[in-house]
């Protein structure tokens, strides 16, 4: 018998969609000594740069949906150290939408 249809995983997706609401992305902010910016998410391991914040928002948001897409493919999520990315993670790959994710990207200022 099956439980779940079509109808069911769209409801399914709204669920997940309002649980997984209150994350974003916090990420440190870094100007670095060549003009760049890097940022690093303080709930993933992922990082990038680029030349103004725009552009380093925009890569960071890339890597956050390829490294989500990875999360799932060698099911990470089965791991007890990478346990705590799977909000994040599953945010990032039901949004599929890099511009999405930039908007939830929330920097502050890194310190060394």
């Amino acid at each position: 018998m099956n439980f779940i249809n079509a109808t069911d995983s769209v409801n399914i997706r709204e669920a997940f969609e309002v649980y997984l609401e209150p994350y974003k992305y916090i990420a440190n902010e870094y100007a670095e000594d060549n003009g760049s910016i890097t940022l690093t998410l303080i709930d993933m391991p992922v990082m990038d740069n680029g030349k103004n914040k725009d552009e380093a928002l925009t890569n960071l948001a890339k890597y956050i949906l390829a490294h989500a897409q990875l999360y799932f493919e060698r099911r990470d999520w089965a791991f007890s150290n990478c346990i705590s990315e799977f909000p994040y993670v599953l945010k990032a790959v039901i949004l599929n939408d890099i511009e999405k994710i930039k908007e939830l990207i929330i920097c502050r200022h890194g310190e060394i």
